[in-house]
């Protein structure tokens, strides 16, 4: 639970070093357990958690999917959450951009052979909301599949400003937040959205 043994060592953590946290753990809440992400501020309190939503596969045997796409308010500036598969539907990405989200980080563990799969959802995300990407990918061997790594942050042109490789890595990457408005320009796509003829067509 968030309040448990990992997450109240982590607050602690992130108190002493002064960073933001967002930890991926299974979540048990109440008679349910979730496939969750915690995101703790510079204080070591805890900001919110974000539930998974879209389940894949052999998950659905284990965990309940979450029902909410929280946006959490910070000084430095509005964030989303966002693990593995739910990086493939565009709602969810979509839904954060419109309410605010400047930076979508999203927790994966894809594996080989699914490398083009993370670099094409992870661009088009960020050029159809003009928004900051940032993607940490699990790395290495276990049982059979191998995690492919190549985290990144995409910037809200759709473009790679940092790109890991296939191997464990701490990487600091500056962005500047302004440049979602300036991304926008003549395409706009939030802005020249056409919700009432979507949701007639049932959407």
């Amino acid at each position: 639970s968030v309040e448990g043994e990992l997450i109240t060592k982590v607050k602690k953590c992130a108190k002493e070093l002064q960073i933001g946290v967002i930890l991926g753990f299974p979540e048990r809440h109440r008679f349910k357990i979730y496939n969750s992400a915690v995101f703790i501020n510079k204080k070591g309190e805890i900001v919110g958690t974000y539930r998974k939503i879209h389940l894949f596969d052999h998950e659905n045997s284990y965990f309940t999917s979450g029902d909410s796409i929280p946006v959490f308010d910070t000084p430095q500036g509005k964030f989303g959450v966002m693990i593995t598969y739910d990086m493939e539907f565009p709602e969810v990405a979509r839904i954060l951009a419109l309410k605010g989200a400047e930076v979508v980080f999203v927790l994966c563990a894809n594996m080989i052979p699914y490398e083009h799969h993370q670099h094409v959802y992870l661009r088009s995300r960020a050029l159809e909301n003009h928004i900051f990407i940032a993607a940490a990918n699990k790395v290495g061997l276990e049982d059979d599949y191998v995690y492919f790594g190549e985290s990144e942050v995409i910037n809200p042109n759709g473009h790679c400003v940092f790109k890991s490789l296939n191997n464990e890595d701490l990487a600091i990457v500056d962005i500047d937040l302004s440049s979602s408005a300036s991304s926008k320009e003549i395409l706009n796509y939030l802005d020249n959205r056409k919700s009432d003829l979507y949701r007639r067509e049932g959407l």
